[in-house]
């Protein structure tokens, strides 16, 4: 038999990297992000998500109503949702909510819709302020380094964005036993900058700062990617090794 040229042994390799590719991407948990009008925000947040091991498929307020969320693993509710008291439509609520499906909020649109719950860890329980770094509650949990690892200071704090971030900080004092502050904020040590809080649904959790993963120190886009792989019950999951190098069609966009 006639050795194998140098050409089709190329073609041979590259075969099977698509395919590595392919099943790496398909294995990829599906992440719904909602937005209203932030396009800056859902674009830089989409991409730092596919970048960090999840398919991204971005949602339009207007079409979250109607929106099959049956293909996702898990919803992000983007900063520029909601704010005060109000969160879409009651129909739009209650799609995200008979979807069953872990939440991660974000700013003023997560406390807004974790409002709409009657969670404590909503609106009415947060704050206007600025924050750049956190004091963890408790270094064990496996959000601070899976599947990528979060610095802690000595003095027990992570630096998070490079400089102040606006936030809706949730106000701990008073706060109830189902209520759980993974990180207080270091300007306001009684404030919260990452939460969850048990109910009757599935895991919800509020990401209370307000800027841009570009805006965030590597620790901070870290924790950001562990919480929603957390979310997902973290110890159950694939991690995102060699999801980086899937292709750009895991992050798609939904349009109304």
């Amino acid at each position: 038999m006639a050795p194998r040229s140098p050409e089709i042994a190329v073609l041979a390799l590259i075969g099977v990297l698509i395919a590595a590719v392919t099943c790496a991407a398909s294995d990829a948990p599906e992440l719904a992000y909602i937005y209203d009008t932030d396009t800056v925000a859902r674009d830089a947040f989409g991409t730092f998500l596919w970048g960090a091991g999840f398919n991204v498929t971005t949602v339009a307020m207007s079409a979250v109503e109607t929106h099959d969320f049956s293909a996702h693993d898990l919803i992000v509710i983007g900063r520029d949702t909601g704010s005060g008291y109000i969160w879409g439509t009651p129909a739009a609520v209650s799609n995200v909510v008979a979807a069953d499906l872990p939440v991660v909020g974000q700013f003023a649109g997560g406390a807004s819709f974790f409002h709409q719950l009657g969670l404590y860890m909503s609106w009415g329980h947060c704050m206007g302020g600025t924050s750049s770094a956190l004091t963890v509650a408790d270094p064990g949990l496996t959000l601070w380094y899976q599947p990528d690892p979060v610095f802690i200071a000595p003095d027990g704090s992570v630096t998070t964005y490079s400089s102040g971030s606006d936030g809706r900080i949730l106000n701990m004092g008073g706060a109830p036993p189902e209520v759980t502050c993974y990180g207080r904020t270091t300007t306001y040590t009684g404030h919260c900058a990452v939460s969850s809080e048990q109910w009757a649904g599935p895991f919800v959790a509020l990401w209370s700062l307000y800027d841009l993963p570009d805006d965030m120190t590597t620790d901070g886009r870290n924790l950001f990617s562990n919480l929603i792989w957390f979310a997902l019950d973290a110890a159950d999951s694939i991690f995102a090794d060699g999801f980086e190098a899937g292709d750009a069609t895991r992050w798609s966009a939904t349009t109304p």
